[in-house]
């Protein structure tokens, strides 16, 4: 009966209520445990009658005390004189003493009192990790995304295919959440047209159990498999439901049981593109067409979200994900065979891996002018969020989501007004030198491709800069994609050149050093040890 309650709740307005007031409660009541106690079991019991509240207030309870004084571990990342790192549940972990993968370890404050061993899970484990190796071995190296994608292993990918898949807006795909529970889900059900309906839902509620260990207990995989059993027992007590109420009545629960998810990029990313399918979502008799439309309504949401946070998009992205779907659909479920026949399926395999490496490679090239790098502001991202809300209670203006596109392409709100401005980072073992000007940028950079992905791209993302006029670009263990620079110079960037040729600052190579040719430049030192040096004409 508490099961069925579920669908008069989710079938209200209260839903709405339930879901705001729930995040307003993760935001501003967590700090003071008893504050946020208090106010769960006052929302629990507004909400729901009497029994579910109770069965919903012993689980949180429950899963509150088990994940705060227990951990599973994962995997080994590695061994030192200090302890070893383990990949645990909670994240990165260093532990004096050493324990297999499927341990579950019960600690109090920072020591470990019981270790339990849990075989199920410790074979599970195992074996995922020995099959993404085998993988590796017996394609000679050729199978990388292979173990991404179907057990969510990235340890095998380069930062060249890492880096194509960003800027083509497909890295996604490669994100083990509702597409593959999807896929999983379908697949399952034609493999299994000689059973009966409700049999094959029970079947597949049982693979997305076994599927959350395989993946290795990541977070994304567990809402999703979590969220994919729920709907399989919609089906077979055959309970009908508003998909609209019900994804928010979820989110509402997992906020419920971790409020720190509301700070968490992959939940909100995952949530947002899963609420525009189902507000958004255009019913057409194509699927070609509907796959199309599923994939607007997706990207339509997490697209300022991606600009706030991340700073670039690629608008092409809707079209690229439908190109590039069939081949990972079909990657996919050869995948989920070959963990039980991987020496049948390794040539199948590698022909997949070709394929869909060479079409990424298209992807990238083609789409690369669609590339946006640029940051948008909090004001922007709250107007747009407030557009995107109003749209999902207006049907039929859902095709007014194209100008959001225009709102925030066209937008100028955020950038810098501050120009004619070379910036210089320096800290020894990484240098970058750039300028920003209202008519020719050049830059200089040589280290790391930690520092150039995620210090130097991000400031550039600020300015709206995505290409130089040149200048060097020389990323360590790594290549640049993201930003062009039309004129190569090995030795030395030229800023500001004036019509006989010489340049009123000059960074050589060689020298290492900034020669200024001009007395009227001032320094500017902060506190990231970025000098912006202000520059006149």
């Amino acid at each position: 009966m508490n099961f069925f309650y579920l669908k008069k709740i989710a079938s209200t307005k209260k839903t709405e209520l339930f879901l705001i007031l729930n995040i307003l409660v993760a935001l501003y009541a967590t700090q003071n445990l008893y504050l946020y106690i208090i106010t769960i079991f006052i929302l629990i019991i507004l909400f729901f009658k009497k029994r579910l509240g109770l069965s919903i207030i012993i689980l949180i309870l429950f899963i509150k005390i088990f994940s705060g004084y227990t951990f599973l571990i994962i995997d080994v990342i590695n061994t030192k004189t200090s302890g070893i790192t383990y990949s645990t549940t909670k994240g990165p972990l260093n532990l004096k003493d050493y324990y297999d993968p499927g341990t579950l370890i019960i600690k109090y404050k920072k020591d470990a009192i019981k270790d339990i061993k849990i075989p199920f899970l410790s074979n599970i484990l195992e074996f995922r990790k020995e099959y993404s190796a085998r993988l590796f071995k017996e394609s000679k190296s050729k199978l990388r995304l292979a173990q991404a994608l179907i057990v969510g292993d990235r340890d095998f990918l380069t930062t060249d295919i890492k880096d194509k898949l960003i800027i083509a807006g497909v890295y996604h795909l490669l994100a083990i959440s509702g597409l593959h529970v999807g896929i999983i889900s379908t697949f399952c059900f034609l493999l299994l047209f000689f059973l009966p309906r409700k049999l094959k839902y029970l079947f597949i509620i049982i693979v997305l159990f076994f599927y959350m260990p395989l993946t290795g207990f990541k977070v994304p995989v567990i809402r999703a498999s979590i969220t994919g059993i729920f709907i399989m027992l919609l089906f077979i007590f055959d309970i009908k439901v508003n998909f609209k109420k019900f994804i928010l009545l979820l989110a509402a629960i997992f906020i419920m049981i971790n409020p720190k998810i509301t700070t968490n990029i992959s939940f909100i990313l995952s949530f947002t593109a899963t609420a525009g399918i189902i507000y958004l979502g255009f019913s057409n008799k194509n699927k070609t067409l509907n796959s199309f439309y599923i994939s607007i309504a997706a990207q339509s949401v997490i697209m300022p979200i991606s600009l706030y946070i991340f700073g670039m998009f690629n608008i092409a992205s809707m079209l690229n994900t439908i190109l590039l779907l069939p081949i990972i659909n079909i990657y996919v479920m050869l995948g989920l065979l070959s963990l039980f026949f991987s020496k049948l399926l390794i040539i199948p395999l590698i022909y997949c891996e070709h394929i869909t490496k060479t079409l990424i490679n298209f992807l990238y090239i083609s789409t690369y002018p669609l590339f946006t790098i640029y940051k948008i502001d909090l004001l922007l991202l709250i107007i747009s969020t407030i557009f995107i809300i109003i749209i999902f209670y207006l049907p039929k203006a859902r095709f007014s989501i194209l100008l959001l596109y225009l709102l925030l392409l066209t937008n100028n709100y955020c950038e810098i007004n501050e120009k004619n401005l070379l910036y210089l980072y320096d800290d020894n073992k990484n240098i970058y030198i750039y300028t920003y000007n209202d008519y020719k940028n050049y830059i200089y950079y040589k280290g790391n491709y930690n520092i150039y992905r995620y210090k130097l791209l991000p400031e550039l993302a600020i300015k709206k800069i995505k290409s130089f006029e040149g200048g060097m670009v020389n990323v360590q263990n790594g290549e640049n994609y993201y930003i062009k620079v039309k004129n190569i110079s090995d030795n030395y960037i030229c800023v500001n050149k004036n019509e006989k040729g010489n340049c009123k600052i000059l960074y050589d190579r060689v020298k290492a050093m900034l020669e200024i040719k001009n007395s009227d430049c001032k320094y500017k030192i902060k506190k990231d040890r970025i000098n912006a040096i202000n520059y006149a004409y």
